[in-house]
């Protein structure tokens, strides 16, 4: 019976392609059936795998399997379109590949898959606290996070995005800007900070009621947090959340207290995800952190490191760009002010 693929098979692939004078890339694209790989040279290394026990005798297949990490999946990671797109997106490489399989596991599961799976995928590993040195064997990609050093990391720049979302509703006028988000992950640390910049560049100071710091990014935290904000006597013009799915609780916690978004609120979200149903008629002004480029990105690096081949960096950035929405306007006394119709 075959092995599952393990550090031995992966020496054997080297083997493989010394025997063959071709490159450890080479030799994947072989077993993977790929056309690039001429049908002689194809048939060169299947024999030299055979003969090396890579593959079983009459067996030409040899799959590859990926694993892709998620924080909390069943309870959150998985409800989280955003994480959805992500993995959209290193799908539509990993399928290009009749070899390549891909598996969705929680990230407390990822260390028993040492010497099961080939190469992870690991999404938001801040929002648990990962121990990367379970897993340190494996070839790894790291997605929405800083990983160690011997892993490649696919990030975003954090704080440019709240800082050109809080920037985006100051300059249309709004001074009451609240902040709605976690604050025990890198992630957000940062996320909080380009809204305080923001705050500073424009010589505005944060209200000490103006930031509801909440026990993770879910639908129902934003709603909690909005709602709390909606029991001070002065409400925010303006409320800035962590991501695209704290922002939809805001939205529904503000449908069922009768205020009206954006015109008592303007609204500004962070992922750039597509609309949440109970919302759809809503189009949230958003930070697009392209998601589907993360996972794209992160699927392709991910296949070279399983080729042997190491991108020049370690840590690949990616910007995040505002998407505009009809959730923001000029706060209502500007609008009274100025005679603005919106």
């Amino acid at each position: 019976m075959p092995k599952h693929r393990s550090e031995e098979s992966r020496v054997k692939l080297k083997d493989i392609a010394e025997a063959a004078g071709v490159s450890i890339s080479t030799v994947s694209r072989a077993l993977s059936g790929h056309d690039s790989v001429s049908a002689k040279k194809r048939k060169e290394i299947m024999e030299i795998a055979k003969e090396t026990g890579y593959i079983a005798s009459g067996k030409e297949t040899d799959r590859v399997l990926i694993a892709v990490g998620l924080p909390n999946a069943d309870r959150y990671a998985l409800r989280n379109p955003y994480f959805l797109e992500i993995i959209r997106g290193a799908y539509t490489v990993i399928n290009r590949f009749s070899r390549l399989h891909l598996t969705i596991e929680d990230l407390s599961r990822l260390p028993e898959l040492v010497g099961v799976t080939d190469g992870l995928l690991v999404l938001s590993p801040d929002d648990v606290h990962f121990d990367f040195e379970r897993v340190r064997q494996l070839p790894t990609v790291v997605v929405d996070s800083l990983g160690p050093e011997w892993t490649v990391s696919v990030v975003v720049d954090n704080a440019a995005g709240t800082r050109m979302a809080t920037e985006h509703v100051i300059l249309l006028g709004h001074q009451r800007v609240a902040y709605i988000g976690p604050r025990n992950t890198r992630t957000a640390e940062e996320r909080y900070e380009g809204y305080v910049k923001a705050h500073r560049d424009h010589n505005l100071t944060v209200g000490s009621d103006m930031a509801v710091f909440t026990r993770d990014s879910s639908f129902e935290e934003g709603y909690k947090a909005c709602r709390e904000l909606l029991s001070h006597e002065r409400w925010p013009t303006a409320i800035v959340a962590f991501n695209d799915y704290m922002a939809w609780g805001v939205l529904s916690c503000c449908q069922e207290h009768g205020v009206k978004v954006p015109e008592d609120i303007s609204l500004v979200g962070y992922d750039g995800i597509a609309q949440f149903p109970v919302t759809a008629l809503t189009r949230l002004t958003t930070v697009d952190q392209h998601a589907f480029e993360q996972g794209y990105t992160a699927a392709n690096v991910l296949i070279d490191l399983l080729s042997g081949h190491r991108p020049n960096t370690s840590v690949i950035q990616v910007t995040p760009n505002i998407v505009l929405g009809s959730t923001v306007v000029h706060p209502h006394e500007l609008r009274e002010l100025r005679g603005i119709l919106q």
